[in-house]
């Protein structure tokens, strides 16, 4: 993931005039994420608060689903964190890390009974992105990130990759 942060970087210009940072970005769209090697499918949505040019701070929040032959998975994330991004005119590479809780939840239903087991645990993710300019204030994002979880019998890191569209307010 490095050499693709870096490759992105290089690849971009580093004009710092070239696009006004935004005050806020908001940012929602459909996730696709690997948890506890179960397929799942959902939503991340995400808003970044400018602290100067390219440096911002993000709160996520994101739900991932599946349902399957009576059993039902889901997973929500809650993060916060720094998030680094390198503005150009069509393109803005960037970099995000954060820290959070996940609560996961499993059940079965069997003969119209319920059973369901939930846990939160401490969560962080270090992920990147791109963001296409469609317009002004309108951008295409696609996000890929693994999302690191520590429940009780170990550590678990879970790719999930994002795809969205992203509203810019404000300039700074």
């Amino acid at each position: 993931m490095t050499r693709l942060v870096l490759a992105l970087a290089l690849a971009t210009p580093l004009a710092a005039d070239a696009a006004d940072a935004p005050q806020v970005e908001l940012f929602g769209g459909y996730s696709h994420a690997r948890h506890e090697s179960k397929e799942t499918d959902g939503f991340l949505g995400a808003v970044d608060v400018s602290l100067g040019q390219s440096l911002g701070v993000e709160v996520s929040v994101s739900g991932h689903y599946r349902s399957e032959g009576g059993e039902s998975f889901s997973w929500t994330t809650l993060l916060a964190g720094p998030r680094y991004a390198w503005r150009g005119e069509r393109f803005t590479p960037f970099v995000l890390a954060g820290g959070g809780v996940v609560r996961s939840s499993t059940g079965i239903e069997v003969f119209d009974v319920s059973i369901s087991e939930s846990q939160t645990d401490f969560a962080a993710a270090a992920g990147a992105g791109l963001d296409f300019a469609l317009a002004r204030k309108w951008a295409l994002r696609v996000q890929v990130d693994s999302v690191f979880t520590w429940p009780e019998d170990g550590t678990e890191a879970d790719p999930r990759a994002s795809i969205g569209i992203v509203y810019r307010a404000g300039s700074r």
